[in-house]
C-alpha cells in the first residue's frame, strides 16, 4: 500500500494508493482488482462515490481545472470578495494576488477525465436576477506577495488593477470568466494559479475584466484541463 499527499501531478498506481488531505477531508483511493482494473473511491467529509477504472496505464494524473467542472451552468464565473476594501487614485495601478476556487479532475491515459469535484461550493449572484450572473463565491485577502498557505482545491490569482477613470475607485471585488481559461501548478504539485487578470476601471463601479494566456510565474507547469470554450473578458457594470 502506497500513501500519498493530495497534489496536482502524475500518481503512479501500485496494489493500493491511498491520496489524502486534511482540508475538505478528501481522500481517494486506488485498489487493484484485476489486470488493468482498479476500484476507485472518492470520500469528500461523509459524501462517496466508487467507480470501477479499466485502464492499461498504471498512471492518473490530478490536475487543477476551472470550477465549472461541478454544475458548469452556474460556475461560468469566480466572484472573489477582498477582505479590504482598495482605493485607488484616478490614473493609478497596482498588483496584488488574491485567492480563489479551482476544480479538481482526475485523467487517465491522454487526459480522459473519470472524475471531478469541487471543495468550495458557495455562489452569489453578481448583478440584477434579471441580467446578472451566478458565479462561484469566495473571500480573500489581498497579498503583495505570493501567499504562502494556499491550500488544495484553491488557487492563486495575480490581479491588476488600473484605474483610468478621473475618479478615485474604491474597489472591493472582482469578478472573472473561468471557462477556458488556463491554469498552472506548482513543480511540486502542491500549489495551483490561475492565468493573470487585468482590472481597467473605466467609471464608477464599471470596470472591464480581462484574463490573459499568461502566467504568474515562471517555473509553473499547465494543467493540460481546460473546460468549456475560451472566455477571456468580461464587463462588471453592477459595482466593484
Amino acid at each position: 500500500m502506497a500513501n500519498y499527499p493530495l497534489k496536482y501531478g502524475v500518481i503512479k498506481l501500485n496494489t493500493e494508493a491511498i491520496l489524502s488531505g486534511s482540508i475538505g477531508h478528501v481522500k481517494l483511493v486506488f485498489k487493484r482488482i484485476g489486470k488493468g482494473a482498479y476500484h476507485y473511491v472518492r470520500r469528500i467529509g461523509e459524501s462517496e462515490i466508487e467507480k470501477t477504472l479499466i485502464t492499461s496505464d498504471n498512471e492518473v494524473g490530478i490536475y487543477p481545472t476551472t470550477p465549472n467542472i461541478i454544475y458548469p451552468e452556474y460556475s461560468e464565473f469566480v466572484y472573489v470578495r477582498f477582505s479590504n476594501e482598495v482605493i485607488i487614485e484616478s490614473g493609478g495601478e497596482t498588483e496584488f494576488f488574491i485567492k480563489a476556487p479551482v476544480g479538481i479532475v482526475l485523467t487517465l491515459e491522454n487526459e480522459e477525465i473519470f472524475d471531478g469535484f469541487t471543495l468550495n461550493e458557495k455562489h452569489a449572484l453578481y448583478g440584477s436576477l434579471v441580467k446578472g450572473v451566478l458565479a462561484r463565491y469566495f473571500v480573500s485577502k489581498i497579498h503583495f506577495e505570493k501567499p504562502s498557505n494556499i491550500a488544495f482545491g484553491e488557487a492563486v490569482v495575480k490581479v491588476k488593477i488600473a484605474n483610468v477613470f478621473d475618479e478615485v475607485a474604491n474597489v472591493s471585488k472582482i469578478v472573472f470568466p473561468t471557462t477556458g481559461v488556463p491554469l498552472y501548478y506548482s513543480v511540486d504539485g502542491y500549489e495551483a494559479f490561475y492565468a493573470n487578470v487585468i482590472m481597467k476601471v473605466i467609471d464608477r463601479g464599471i470596470a472591464e475584466i480581462t484574463v490573459l494566456d499568461e502566467k504568474p510565474f515562471d517555473n509553473l507547469k499547465e494543467s493540460p484541463v481546460k473546460i468549456g470554450s475560451p472566455k477571456k473578458s468580461f464587463v462588471m457594470e453592477w459595482g466593484i
